[in-house]
């Protein structure tokens, strides 16, 4: 889908796999959102610490590659859960954070800024 022109020369139906990608997301979603309601009460800031941390893995990763934002969903869950052995697991948010302003300091494009810097050198 990043590329639908190469997709449609390529044959595929771009606006059909669009919608059906959209839906299979709505679709997670909503099953997420149905497991989560049972496990925690609604309240005018929930989901406060699940949007820090998506906004996180994106920053983290690379707001242009899918790739890159997978392997930031594996840096911050790996952080956290070690991180849990050095300091006590209620202060993960503040590691969240840390870790937002880290990336943001040191890797702006984030992890698949890296990739394309390296590719251009090569």
């Amino acid at each position: 889908m990043q590329n639908s022109d190469a997709g449609r020369i390529a044959g595929v139906n771009v606006d059909r796999t669009a919608q059906v990608a959209f839906g299979i997301g709505i679709a997670f979603a909503g099953a997420a959102g149905g497991l989560l309601a049972m496990m925690y009460s609604f309240t005018p800031d929930f989901g406060g610490s699940f949007l820090l941390r998506a906004f996180v893995i994106i920053v983290l990763g690379g707001l242009e590659s899918f790739a890159g934002v997978a392997v930031g969903a594996l840096i911050l869950a790996l952080v956290e859960t070690f991180s849990i052995l050095i300091i006590p697991s209620g202060y993960q948010p503040a590691i969240s954070f840390s870790l937002l302003v880290l990336a943001l300091v040191i890797l702006p494009d984030g992890v698949a800024g890296l990739w394309k810097k390296r590719q251009r050198l090569a």
